[in-house]
């Protein structure tokens, strides 16, 4: 029964760790989407007017 307890204590502090690395992932990748995106709009805007998502894949 001890060893049952000792477990999910663990279990929860996996999950809590699990869940600030989400967290932060999350956070990474938005800011990520987000600098993209605005490059994308800059560089449309220099370019030839295209679709948001359409230009970087044309030019790769």
């Amino acid at each position: 029964q001890k060893l049952v307890a000792q477990r999910s204590a663990e279990f929860a502090h996996t999950d809590e760790k699990y869940r600030n690395h989400t967290k932060l992932l999350l956070y990474i990748h938005r800011s990520l989407y987000i600098h993209t995106f605005s490059f994308e709009l800059t560089s449309s805007r220099r370019s030839a007017p295209c679709g948001r998502f359409g230009c970087a894949e044309r030019r790769a």
